[in-house]
């Protein structure tokens, strides 16, 4: 009786151990400081908390400030530690970084992702991991994009200056200057404004000099 007991007692216990609370993870492409992804991790914990009993977990890749190479390092990091988790419900990426992140190693899995703020327009993710059918998820992955409205600024800024003739866009060569950079040219590649753009990518304090200058010297750019 005793031994039955203590056997019970044992399983109840091992069972306790191994048994945890439903979880959600949160992956921010930035620092929990970042202007850009800060409120959106915000945003997203303060409509989880009408979820009971579930753990809210956070991780920061800090994409601005990490080489492509440690941002992979740490991106599988944090993915081994989600895997590790027992009772995973749900992922929600905040930026491109995070998606790309969450997408190389859970895309097509059991696991539901909610991305968010990404740039990079979910057309250029699909043609990849073939997720969408239209706009109709048909993976686990689903969520919103930024949209810039570029051609909107482009006749707001015509209004200021009468009229374009070239618009400098000057973007950073990192990960999120690119996805920008590129979005830019999306939204406006069917309007007569696609012949207006001259680019300007720096990687340093010395190309973004270099670029300001040239700006500067050029009478037929007029915006940027």
């Amino acid at each position: 009786m005793l031994r039955k007991l203590f056997l019970l007692m044992l399983c109840l216990l091992i069972w306790g151990c191994f048994q945890q609370e439903p979880t959600i993870y949160i992956i921010s492409s930035y620092d929990k400081q970042d202007i850009c992804g800060n409120p959106q991790v915000q945003g997203a914990k303060e409509a989880l908390k009408e979820l009971k009993d579930y753990s809210i977990k956070e991780f920061y890749l800090d994409a601005r400030r990490l080489s492509n190479e440690q941002l992979q390092d740490k991106c599988d990091r944090v993915v081994q530690e989600i895997k590790l988790t027992n009772n995973l419900k749900a992922i929600i990426t905040v930026d491109d970084a995070a998606m790309q992140c969450a997408a190389k190693h859970f895309m097509g899995k059991k696991v539901p992702v909610i991305f968010t703020g990404i740039n990079i327009p979910p057309d250029k993710y699909n043609e990849e991991y073939q997720f969408l059918i239209g706009r109709m998820p048909i993976k686990n992955f689903t969520g919103v994009y930024e949209y810039l409205f570029i051609k909107r600024q482009f006749a707001l800024l015509e209004i200021l200056v009468e009229r374009i003739q070239k618009l400098a866009v000057l973007y950073s060569t990192d990960l999120v200057g690119e996805a920008l950079k590129n979005q830019v040219l999306d939204e406006i590649k069917a309007t007569p404004y696609k012949d207006n753009i001259v680019l300007y990518p720096v990687s340093n304090i010395k190309e973004l000099d270099m670029a300001i200058k040239d700006i500067s010297s050029r009478k037929d750019i007029t915006a940027y």
